[in-house]
């Protein structure tokens, strides 16, 4: 979610990047994509939501430990940022 972002002529554009970083300290880095490109709504407080997707599946071979996931959102326009994390703990044994 997200407020306060210019517009582009009549379009609100965002960009979102997103790093993975696994129990061994190893990070997968996805490059900023737009995640949102809507027309302007006329009032730049209110909340609006990126267009992201992610899943996490857990297989046996899962490196047991805590993967922490970084999403930021830049305003195309503005350049400012917003960034959120959220972390997933898999333990050891417990599989689908």
């Amino acid at each position: 979610m997200f407020d306060g972002a210019r517009a582009n002529g009549e379009r609100v554009q965002v960009e979102c990047e997103i790093t993975l970083t696994m129990p061994d300290s190893s990070y997968k880095h996805l490059p900023p994509s737009r995640c949102f490109d809507q027309p302007h709504g006329g009032n730049p407080e209110a909340l609006s939501l990126v267009n992201i997707d992610m899943g996490f599946d857990v297989e046996l071979a899962t490196l047991p430990g805590r993967y922490t996931y970084v999403v930021n959102a830049q305003d195309a326009m503005s350049r400012r940022s917003v960034s959120v994390e959220a972390s997933i703990d898999v333990v050891a044994g417990v599989g689908p």
